[in-house]
């Protein structure tokens, strides 16, 4: 399966107390695919969250709607950046919403 693929399945992806579905599933166990991990860091030059390792942008800015998979309780689940009415930053499926700071999250790449 390519990266293409693979985001296109992500983007289909929710869950969690209101859907009665698990958070996600990980995709770690697929082959051929390299992940890219960080953390999540706000980059105020483009108002958005992006993912930095150490100091440095793997990528500097998420649009709403873009795949990732975040660290929750151990585990990595899909999810993808969305903004909600009140102008805030939150993860699709998870209870991530406004501050995402230092949030553990890894892309295909």
């Amino acid at each position: 399966m390519n990266i293409l693929a693979i985001c296109l399945e992500l983007k289909n992806c929710k869950g969690g107390p209101e859907t009665g579905r698990p958070y996600g599933k990980t995709i770690s166990g697929r082959e051929n695919v390299t992940m890219k991990e960080g953390r999540l860091g706000y980059n105020s030059y483009n108002k958005r969250y992006g993912l930095l390792s150490s100091d440095l942008w793997i990528d500097t800015g998420f649009h709403c709607g873009e795949c990732l998979e975040v660290l929750l309780d151990d585990e990595w689940v899909q999810t993808r950046m969305e903004m909600n009415p009140a102008r805030e930053w939150y993860l699709v499926g998870t209870p991530y919403c406004g501050d995402l700071e230092y949030i553990r999250a890894r892309i295909p790449g």
